[in-house]
């Protein structure tokens, strides 16, 4: 599939410039819609193909980062208002085991909403974490703020490694194996420092009411 996905892309580039943006639109939803999709992919072919001046690179993250963000919007609003009975859909079954639901909802329990920043970046689990945000109501506003940073973190690095490292395939799998190292650790740690201060807030203000 990846390379006949990667062919299709580099037809599109070069037949039609302004439809591969609406096809890229739509490659980023179905990352989050479809999570078979290859769409990590896409995006360093995007960048690569930035490489070459076919697109702009800006307009292509933004572009990227837009799809995301509205896909896990609709994910999140979704099961926010089936509740738990989106889990009963084929297939959300399908694609999402139980073990991996509950792993998450002790991720909500601990982190809050950092959980979706935490998830963006760990293989298998992103998408299935905007569902489990809505199930478990996390409040609106902050589940926004930490959907569109995993979106702007995730699809930027992502288009400008493909830009940076161009024809270099294997300079690409090298960096993308570290990157997933990286982020993943980063992203414990902060998550890890979030609940570590607000411990310490809830803490100070206990003591302060005794």
């Amino acid at each position: 599939m990846n390379q006949n996905l990667i062919q299709f892309t580099k037809d599109i580039a070069g037949q039609n410039p302004a439809f591969a943006y609406v096809f890229f639109f739509i490659s980023a939803v179905l990352q989050i819609l479809f999570p078979p999709y290859p769409g990590d992919t896409v995006l360093i072919l995007e960048g690569y193909l930035a490489s070459k001046g076919l697109f702009n690179t800006y307009l292509i993250a933004l572009n990227a980062i837009a799809g995301t963000f509205l896909s896990c919007l609709l994910l999140y609003h979704a099961s926010y208002t089936l509740g738990d009975r989106i889990f009963k859909i084929p297939f959300i079954n399908k694609y999402f085991p139980s073990y991996k639901i509950d792993k998450l909802i002790e991720w909500f329990k601990k982190y809050g909403s950092a959980a979706i920043l935490i998830s963006k970046f760990v293989p298998g689990i992103g998408s299935l974490t905007m569902i489990v945000a809505g199930t478990f109501k996390v409040p609106q506003l902050k589940a926004y703020a930490a959907m569109g940073a995993a979106s702007v973190i995730h699809n930027s690095f992502l288009v400008f490694l493909g830009k940076t490292a161009g024809d270099n395939i294997k300079l690409i799998k090298e960096i993308f194996i570290k990157y997933n190292i990286i982020i993943i650790a980063a992203a414990l740690i902060s998550a890890g420092l979030y609940w570590y201060i607000k411990s310490y807030i809830k803490s100070r203000e206990y003591r302060k009411n005794l």
